[in-house]
């Protein structure tokens, strides 16, 4: 297992609440955003598996402005980005108004010059999880 000593762009982070939930990194608005309700939404994990020693440097030299470009994309209601304790895997939580904007989005990254970006700092493809709310 991998031990990560925090930069700047991560201490922030834990000072907006990400240690109260066990993870090292939120990158984004709090949790609340994401716990607006509306009428149908669904919920979309993203898992990258990087590099070793390549969680900071991510962080710091593309989700930052990657980020901002899907923040502002039609259909997102909310996201947040974790990285696991010990390890060298960063979650992104995502809530869209349906599956059909997700994957709008996922085809634009395709074209966007994403990939060659991202590249350096992964291990391979993102593995990426659709979820449907349940009543509790």
């Amino acid at each position: 297992m991998a031990n990560h000593k925090m930069g700047p762009f991560f201490k922030g982070a834990l000072s907006r609440g990400a240690a109260s939930v066990g993870l090292a990194l939120a990158l984004a608005s709090p949790m609340s955003s994401m716990a607006q309700t509306t009428d149908s939404f669904v919920l979309v994990t993203v898992q990258l598996n990087l590099k070793p020693g390549k969680v900071e440097a991510l962080g710091k030299e593309v989700l930052e402005n990657a980020l901002k470009e899907t923040r502002r994309f039609e259909g997102l209601i909310g996201l947040e980005v974790y990285a696991e304790q010990g390890s060298d895997t960063v979650l992104i939580i995502e809530k869209w108004k349906s599956k059909a904007h997700n994957e709008k989005y996922r085809e634009w990254r395709k074209t966007s010059g994403f990939g060659p970006v991202v590249a350096p700092y992964v291990t391979g493809p993102s593995v990426v999880r659709y979820y449907d709310p349940r009543p509790e």
